[in-house]
């Protein structure tokens, strides 16, 4: 819509009028976002007790910004915790469904691989794009409703479960609560680094296969929301070529082997040691699974974004209209655009940008222009002038530096090594500024975040979930990042 009528407006003041925002900032081509758009916000609809209240506007410099109500975060969360505790069976109802959605998602994108994609004709790509797409949609109807456990800023939900019946004065306490909510099971990204950690170590004569292997295996694991290329082979190579002569790599390998093991073990010592509640019990349970849901629903976004960037070029030769264009394409509009020529609307979100609001079980669309114009940014403001910003520990230290604060890959390039990674989450592709960083502070995050794991597994600073750094700090001040004490302070 081009402008706002009057009973919008009054739905978009209501919905403005609250200042409680956990607020998603991304760099993006919105052909591949839109997938996960379509699947997050019909999430809203599937759960009664799911958020009703979220927000997105993608302006037309390709910049986005996703809300979640905080306090509708903690109403869902609330729900989901106590059906679980309430019902034992409620998780595992839950978790069937999205594994059958995961393993439906797999075989569309087995089938959708099979296309060659440069001999099909333009009604069977349109086809392929929308099984696969619907697929992964699937996916995220029931991925996304686990948003609400992220953290929002003040303690981790799941630390402060733990929190209430750990003694005060245990010694221990900071460690047995990180043992306690560490996942078991391990990420995407361990079980990557882990199979090329496997790799290095085999004989000379059989990398090169277990190479090819790898790739047609994990070349979509850097994929993102913007342009991404698959990791080929010889990327692979590079990485395995510094394994082969790191002499740490082979106790790093037996670690990743035993830590599911090690991990178990612990907690059950753990859950012995300090006679823990059922309902704790059930909480930590309700944690891993989540953990692993979540884990495979981003798994989901990189891999069906892989697919579209394989197919976007070869839609644009069949129907010749401009790449930019087509990205900003919806799922469901692919029949309309692609096959009947119907692009005005594509002409004016590239135009104007895009805005669309869920509220009280209504989605609300609007162009990014009009938001704008109505004051929404006063949804993100924050106090610049802070000179202290809190978060929690992800990994203890103390590191002074300069910030860089990178909002997406065409920001990598700033990057120098000893810089300070200040961003919204990081994600697999951050992982090489990670290795070069002396610290990392996000936006987002709770313990078991992809910035978390990744900067245990590096062992250097990190502060999570501190809600406001990326529109606090500046690019290029000094900064003290304390992770004794889960704060960030600006020194300029």
């Amino acid at each position: 819509m081009s402008k706002m009528d009057s009973a919008h407006r009054r739905a978009y003041e209501a919905y403005a009028k609250r200042d409680d925002w956990y607020i998603k900032t991304f760099q993006l081509r919105p052909v591949v976002f839109f997938v996960q758009v379509l699947a997050a916000f019909e999430s809203l609809n599937r759960y009664d007790f799911a958020q009703k209240f979220g927000g997105l506007v993608v302006e037309a410099n390709n910049q986005a910004t996703w809300l979640w109500n905080i306090s509708e975060m903690a109403r869902s969360r609330q729900h989901f915790v106590e059906a679980v505790v309430a019902d034992a069976e409620f998780l595992e109802r839950f978790e069937v469904d999205f594994m059958s959605a995961w393993k439906n998602y797999l075989e569309a994108e087995r089938r959708f691989t099979e296309i060659d994609l440069s001999t099909a004709d333009l009604p069977a790509l349109v086809k392929g794009y929308h099984d696969i797409t619907m697929a992964e949609s699937e996916v995220g109807k029931i991925g996304y409703v686990t948003d609400c456990f992220l953290s929002t800023g003040d303690a981790d939900w799941l630390v402060s479960e733990i929190e209430q019946e750990l003694p005060t004065d245990d010694q221990y306490r900071e460690q047995v609560i990180a043992e306690l909510a560490t996942p078991v099971t391990s990420s995407f990204v361990q079980d990557e680094e882990t199979d090329l950690m496997e790799i290095s170590l085999a004989p000379a004569d059989e990398i090169e296969g277990l190479l090819r292997k790898h790739a047609a295996d994990w070349h979509w694991i850097e994929n993102s929301y913007f342009e991404s290329e698959p990791i080929g082979v010889e990327a692979f190579a590079q990485k395995v070529d510094l394994m082969r002569v790191d002499d740490r790599i082979q106790k790093k390998l037996a670690e990743a082997r035993s830590a599911e093991t090690y991990k178990r073990r612990r907690k059950a010592e753990l859950f012995e040691q300090y006679s823990f509640s059922d309902r704790l019990r059930r909480i930590i349970d309700l944690s891993e699974r989540i953990s692993h849901i979540t884990d495979l629903r981003k798994q989901g976004v990189l891999r069906v974004n892989g697919q579209i960037w394989r197919w976007l070029p070869e839609v644009v030769k069949r129907t010749g209209h401009d790449r930019e264009l087509l990205s900003w394409m919806f799922p469901l509009e692919a029949v309309e655009v692609l096959l009947e020529g119907k692009v005005d609307k594509l002409e004016v979100r590239r135009r104007d940008g895009f805005g669309m609001f869920y509220y009280m079980g209504q989605p609300l669309y609007y162009s990014a222009k009009d938001l704008l114009e109505a004051d929404f940014m006063k949804l993100q403001e924050v106090e610049t002038d802070v000179q202290v910003i809190s978060g929690q520990i992800a990994f203890v230290g103390k590191v002074t530096g300069t910030a860089r604060v990178i909002k997406g890959r065409d920001d990598f390039a700033r990057f120098t090594k000893g810089d300070i990674l200040v961003t919204n989450q990081t994600t697999p592709e951050f992982v090489p500024l990670m290795r070069q960083a002396s610290a990392v502070v996000t936006d987002q995050g709770g313990i078991t975040c992809h910035a978390a794991i990744v900067s245990r597994e590096l062992q250097i600073p990190c502060i999570i979930g501190t809600d406001v750094a990326t529109r606090i700090i500046q690019d290029g001040e000094q900064i003290l990042v304390d992770a004794e004490i889960g704060v960030v302070s600006r020194l300029n």
